[in-house]
């Protein structure tokens, strides 16, 4: 709507609120085109004229209002709904879902109406989310130079068994800078020390950011009106940066409405010149490019160090990995800190002291409602020769160590090698690092039948180069056509270098045939606390260590990572609380939606379990548009796992339990009507009768819980793992629970308990069944020595569908924050399968 409309629209609905109070209706509004009240409105007020000028004005400002009625919900259904359960009708259960948003229009119509403020804007509102504008802008969250952090509250009504809560958290988001110039922007996103420095790179890289986000200047001010003086709040959309610099820009500078046969009577002259002698402004960067602003017919093109980024936008690309990092311990806050908050946003809400909830028959509790929890027996966990660990004797919940234990099933390590990709580590440090790491590897009991290749100069070498020449080296000496794996030491964590040697490794090699498995090493991790060099020291300053140079814990993580990757099995566990006397086959499946600025594109990986450890996997991916929130090709995929698992174990599964992460509680039923049909088709193109139970995982659920008490509190306050929510809160209609499976770690903050739907269950598990299964499950990520937020094997499809973008050329190693559509084209976007290297897609090398 446009701004004088949109403002006539909000005065008039305020007005007919104040008239319909004369006939005792309470009105609220959701901000767009939805009244709720309280009684009928009478028929007499539905089509009325609304005088937007105050009383003795010398004439009418006139506004037709015209109303509709939509439907009237019973003042009995939402109680009947909340205490009938299943019982409920599945038209009864329609008109329920519409009083539950009625409800939460109620209670967020005062923020609502502050979000379109007559005078100034009070809130911006994000989806659900509510974020104060004067307190963001005057104090952020945090400060990243071109972006800022803003903290404000997510706000929904949540129907329950016997009630129902209003569901108040914490939220951030990130928003520009306000008012910050282009050049400036360009300088410090870049990492340049001063805006003579920007690349034509920079520049080109900035104005893929920054199009679309909408500029203001400082330099004209209004001249006549009530605001005269003022500079022009209006902003003006960026189109791109122009191939013209202010010196290099000519144009007439012919007055408005100027005939165009008139037009050669001006002379021509440049941006710069024209800013120097009509504004008299001396422009600091001449050279740099020209900000071209819709809209585009006018040619509007404005000096950069005149641009200023306007206030209250949000930032909708994807943050840089410094920024990511800095943002998610900002946004870490402990359970205590984050109740504090929330109770103190509550307290500026006052819902509990609103008289106008009472005329609609609600009321708000001041205090969090309190609910009984249960604490599930965590499994014993069994590694190599039989030896078990009791992780009730462990001291913090959740977690052990490796320390004497051996894996399961260990991998025989022959045709390998270690890369140095640290240029300032000397090549006697790299290998004293190196022999501490497969020491490392031994004790975990991974069986080293010959002693790696190492390549330690590798400073003029691509990625792609080094592992060549590491392959090549390896071929020459023993004559090997296949490479077992590439151990590949970095001096940091850095996902752009990561990124690197897994494209390589994994994309271009693989283009060759000779793909490889590779583990990424960090330097800094790895001997943290240790010396680099031989002999005996302390710290890292320059201490000389000799064997016990890497950290043993860190060396037996990496250890694991491998053991899973060269397709061996890390432990296991005896009881998963399923029937086990038939084949089974257990399934994760997640979606990877596209992050801001790239393609949109949604992919989809579904793993399964194909020996009777529940440890071995097999993997499908493949690509979809990214407005479909069912997997797309669940039936071919399902046939491809079903058939691995028959060719594995010469007999086919007859159970079946299926894992499905990023299931809504809005999308849980047409995605369980699309997808059960779907597995079911497989089973029957294979001709196999199986058993299926259908389980769903959200983890964006807005319910966050707080321990009362030292037996649900783990040792960083956090509710502890094992811990399950099967009442009270649940679902009226659903078999649903909440379960806490790990423990936060140090300095993670608040932890979400992830919510569990059974959508299908042919097995006709027992409640007490189905959470131990999922719990059990939780322990099963070889990758660590923790208990994980999800079960393994969904864990593992996350991490899949994350991958599937590179195997599709869609996350090559470029810059994280840009655009990366040009990798593929559009005709991509349709379902289709993704390839995967095949001496790959049998085991988790992506682990």
């Amino acid at each position: 709507e446009k701004k004088g409309i949109d403002f006539a629209k909000l005065k008039a609905i305020s007005l007919l609120v104040e008239r319909l109070k004369t006939h005792q209706i309470t009105a609220k509004w959701d901000g767009k085109d939805i009244l709720v009240t309280n009684k009928e409105i009478p028929e007499s007020e539905l089509r009325i004229q609304i005088d937007l000028n105050k009383e003795g004005a010398p004439r009418p400002k006139l506004f037709d209002v015209t109303l509709v009625h939509n439907r009237s919900v019973p003042a009995d259904l939402m109680r009947k709904y909340m205490h009938a359960g299943n019982t409920v009708k599945q038209d009864e259960l329609k008109h329920a879902a519409v009083a539950v948003k009625m409800m939460d229009t109620v209670l967020r119509a005062e923020s609502l109406m502050r979000c379109r403020a007559v005078e100034a804007l009070q809130l911006m509102k994000i989806g659900s989310k509510f974020f104060p504008v004067k307190e963001n802008t005057d104090k952020p969250a945090d400060d990243y130079g071109t972006v800022v952090l803003w903290r404000g509250w997510h706000q929904d009504l949540r129907a329950l068994p016997g009630g129902s809560a209003l569901c108040i958290d914490v939220a951030h988001a990130a928003f520009m800078a306000p008012m910050i110039s282009i050049s400036k922007f360009c300088k410090k996103h870049c990492n340049r020390e001063s805006t003579s420095q920007l690349t034509p790179e920079d520049l080109k890289k900035c104005s893929k950011i920054l199009k679309g986000f909408k500029i203001r200047t400082k330099h004209i001010k209004i001249t006549k009106g009530k605001r005269a003086g003022e500079f022009m709040r209006e902003g003006k959309d960026i189109i791109e940066f122009a191939s013209e610099t202010a010196r290099t820009c000519m144009f007439r500078p012919t007055p408005r409405n100027c005939p165009p046969e008139e037009a050669d009577k001006y002379p021509e002259i440049s941006v710069y010149e024209y800013y120097k002698e009509k504004h008299g402004i001396r422009l600091d960067y001449p050279d740099l490019p020209l900000v071209w602003v819709h809209p585009k017919s006018c040619g509007l093109k404005i000096p950069m160090e005149l641009c200023y980024i306007k206030e209250g936008q949000i930032y909708n690309r994807q943050l840089k990995p410094e920024m990511q990092a800095q943002a998610v311990k900002k946004q870490a806050l402990s359970s205590t800190e984050r109740m504090r908050q929330v109770g103190a946003m509550f307290g500026k809400l006052k819902l509990d002291e609103d008289p106008t909830l009472r005329e609609f028959g609600l009321a708000v509790m001041a205090k969090p409602k309190k609910i009984k929890a249960r604490l599930l027996k965590p499994p014993s966990l069994v590694y190599g020769n039989n030896s078990t660990v009791n992780m009730e004797h462990q001291r913090d919940p959740g977690a052990w160590n490796l320390r004497g234990i051996q894996f399961f099933k260990p991998a025989r390590l022959k045709h390998w090698g270690v890369i140095n990709f640290c240029p300032r580590v000397r090549d006697n440090e790299f290998m004293d690092a190196a022999e501490s790491l497969i020491d490392g590897f031994a004790a975990c009991g991974i069986e080293i039948e010959r002693k790696p290749e190492f390549l330690s100069d590798t400073s003029r070498m691509s990625k792609l180069e080094a592992l060549q020449a590491l392959g090549q080296q390896i071929h020459a000496k023993h004559g090997a056509t296949s490479m077992d794996l590439f151990v590949c030491i970095i001096p940091k964590i850095d996902k752009r270098e990561w990124k690197e040697i897994k494209y390589a490794a994994e994309v271009e090699l693989a283009k060759m045939n000779m793909e490889v498995v590779t583990q990424v090493v960090v330097m800094d991790k790895m001997c943290k606390g240790k010396g680099k060099g031989k002999g005996k020291g302390k710290g890292g300053k320059g201490g000389k260590g000799g064997k016990g140079l890497v950290n043993p814990q860190y060396s037996a993580n990496v250890a694991a990572k491998i053991n899973l990757k060269l397709g061996e099995c890390n432990l296991t566990i005896q009881d998963l609380a399923i029937d086990v006397s038939v084949p089974t086959m257990v399934c994760g499946a997640a979606l990877s939606t596209h992050a801001p600025g790239q393609l949109s594109q949604t992919y989809a990986s579904i793993v399964g379990t194909r020996d009777f450890t529940f440890s071995q996997y097999v993997t499908e991916m493949s690509g979809q548009p990214a407005n479909k929130f069912d997997i797309a090709r669940l039936k071919e995929m399902m046939v491809n796992l079903l058939q691995s698992f028959a060719d594995f174990n010469g007999i086919p599964p007859k159970s079946v339990y299926f894992l499905r992460d990023s299931c809504s509680q809005g999308q849980a039923g047409q995605v369980k009507e699309l997808e059960v049909a779907a597995i079911r088709a497989a089973f029957q193109e294979l001709g196999i009768e199986a058993k299926l139970t259908y389980i769903g995982l959200q983890k964006n659920h807005t319910l966050r819980f707080e321990p009362d008490g030292s037996d649900a509190t783990d040792s960083q306050g956090n509710v502890r793992p094992g811990v399950v929510v099967d009442s009270e809160v649940n679902s009226a209609t659903d078999f649903d629970f909440f379960l806490q499976s790990h423990s936060g770690l140090k300095g993670a903050g608040m932890t979400r308990m992830p919510r569990y739907v059974v959508l299908e269950d042919d097995h006709q598990m027992r409640a007490d069944d189905v959470y131990n299964f999922v719990y059990r499950l939780c322990h099963l990520f070889a990758r660590c020595t923790r208990t994980v937020s999800v079960p393994a094997p969904v864990y593992y499809a996350q991490i899949a569908a994350d991958r599937a973008r590179m195997y599709d050329g869609q996350d090559a190693p470029l810059d994280d924050s840009l655009s990366q559509s040009t990798v593929g084209s559009e005709h991509n976007l349709d379902a289709r399968a993704i390839s995967l290297p095949t001496s790959l897609a049998s085991r988790l090398w992506y682990a």
